[in-house]
């Protein structure tokens, strides 16, 4: 009879495994920072029991040795511990990657090495790898993310295009309430890709929740420019001697009017909105970090551009192109 021993008992087997292992270390310009696995536990309790010399770290090339080995790890470490690493039929085991400050590129391009590795040096000898862990789901999501990311910014601009045009009944007056949003929800992926942020789960909400809250600002001052325009609200400044195309410029006192109107308002408004989810600063979970930062971020954005480019958007659209001061 011929007895085959199980696939971590074969030396030939975890000479392999130990190949991986190398492989994946060397790949530092993927973010990789170490890697703990089966062979490298089996190294080091070769490397105690010969008495610490390091000609001895490595895999044995007897079964036997390899299998009092294993039973050496579970008298030390215990059978709960070497479970997380091996199964009871010793088939299966488990090889831990760490990474530092890894990106969606990075981790792709390395998960894409290590299944190039495996169907070269692996598959023929019947050895076959799977991904788990928080990172490898991830990598899953991104994905399905970056799609659905699309989607929801599509959509809640859509949607905010649509009730400012029913509400303001005008298609003007909705395509410039939503460009303080758009314009912040942009800046921020800017800033995003400048310091390498990751897109993730919680980094991907903000952009729809900077455009429900931000297109507020600009309902507030389209509204009161609306409002000086009919003569509802009286000027309190005095006349500007500014003439454009030989008309007095009564649109730029009534921009001017707006924005003092509704500049303290919306200031206030978005201090104590930010200041709200400028807790999530405070979380030592990153990612709620990341878009607390991201939805401060977008929220003083929505004001500048509100109060800065609206104002300049009005006054071009009135002046036409030559504005003579007079």
């Amino acid at each position: 009879f011929e007895l085959t021993p199980s696939r971590l008992m074969q030396p030939e087997t975890m000479h392999r495994i130990a190949g991986l292992e190398t492989f994946i270390e060397s790949h530092k310009e993927q973010a990789v920072g170490g890697v703990v696995g089966t062979a490298d536990y089996l190294a080091t309790v070769n490397f105690l029991r010969r008495g610490r010399k390091d000609e001895h770290r490595g895999i044995p090339a007897g079964v036997e040795e390899i299998d009092w080995l294993w039973r050496e790890y579970t008298r030390m470490r215990g059978d709960k511990r070497i479970r997380q690493l091996i199964d009871a039929d010793f088939g299966q085991s488990v090889l831990t990657v760490f990474l530092r400050d890894a990106n969606f590129v990075d981790t792709g391009n390395l998960m894409r090495d290590i299944r190039e590795y495996e169907r070269e040096n692996l598959t023929p000898h019947g050895i076959r790898l799977s991904f788990a862990g928080d990172v490898a789901v991830s990598q899953t999501l991104i994905g399905a993310i970056v799609g659905t990311q699309v989607i929801s910014v599509v959509a809640a601009l859509a949607g905010d295009l649509a009730v400012t045009v029913i509400l303001g009944r005008s298609f003007v007056f909705g395509i410039l309430c939503v460009i303080p949003s758009l314009l912040a929800v942009l800046l921020n992926f800017a800033v995003m890709g400048w310091m390498g942020m990751p897109l993730g789960v919680a980094t991907s909400m903000f952009s729809s929740m900077t455009l429900g809250m931000g297109v507020d600002y600009a309902i507030h001052f389209l509204q009161s420019y609306r409002q000086h325009r009919a003569g509802i609200i009286p000027a309190i400044s005095d006349p500007l001697l500014i003439k454009v195309e030989g008309r007095s410029a009564e649109r730029i006192v009534e921009i001017i009017e707006a924005a003092r109107t509704t500049g303290p308002p919306i200031l206030v408004n978005t201090l104590a909105v930010t200041l709200g989810f400028g807790v999530l600063m405070l979380s030592q979970v990153p990612a709620n970090a990341r878009l607390g930062g991201l939805l401060v971020l977008s929220l003083f954005n929505c004001f500048a551009v509100t109060l800065v480019v609206l104002p300049a958007i009005l006054a071009a659209k009135g002046s036409g192109r030559n504005a003579t001061p007079a």
